[in-house]
């Protein structure tokens, strides 16, 4: 059995916005016009809640496949691509970073 996972709950930081709005920029110069808008999503996004320090931002594109076009800029930020996982017409990626 693997060992349990620890959760950890860190009070609201308003830094958070700050880096949901830098990496949204960063979204913006890889997707490129297709992007519509990054919606800051999750508890990071509720200032006055206790939070796990991951963001979660949800980019919203006009067309999957400009997204798709653009999988190579993504991957260069950072970003793994898991294609739909599961969801149809879904794109789901992941970034592990450290800046939080």
């Amino acid at each position: 059995m693997p060992p349990p996972i620890t959760v950890e709950l860190h009070p609201h930081d308003p830094h958070w916005s700050d880096l949901a709005g830098r990496e949204a920029q960063r979204l913006a110069e890889a997707i490129g016009p297709c992007l519509l808008i990054v919606h800051h999503v999750g508890s990071t996004a509720i200032p006055a809640i206790h939070a796990k320090p991951i963001l979660d931002l949800l980019p919203v594109v006009g067309s999957l496949a400009a997204l798709d076009a653009r999988q190579g800029e993504l991957e260069t930020l950072g970003y793994e691509w898991w294609g739909e996982l599961g969801l149809a017409g879904r794109r789901y990626l992941t970034k592990a970073d450290t800046e939080t």
